[in-house]
């Protein structure tokens, strides 16, 4: 296994964790759609690496999601507190 991603597996991972397809992917780094599949498949760095971005986004998106909501319901307790029903 090969810890070390190259430019072309970057480029590929950015763009499916941007929302792209696998063409797209192959497209943008210059190799096949078959290729990419089997990095998206087969090969464990390439794969831990899409998680681990994965789980980083979804962890900031948690976080933004709880500031927001903190925010919102501060707003509605002082609507509430004012008497604004």
């Amino acid at each position: 296994m090969n810890d070390v991603l190259d430019d072309r597996q970057l480029i590929a991972l950015d763009v499916l964790l941007a929302g792209g397809t696998q063409q797209d992917a192959a497209d943008r780094a210059g190799v096949s759609r078959r290729t990419v599949n089997v990095w998206a498949t087969s090969n464990r760095s390439f794969m831990a690496e899409r998680q681990a971005r994965r789980t980083l986004r979804a962890q900031r998106m948690a976080d933004r999601f709880e500031v927001v909501v903190g925010d919102a319901l501060d707003l509605v307790a002082d609507k509430v507190n004012e008497g604004d029903l």
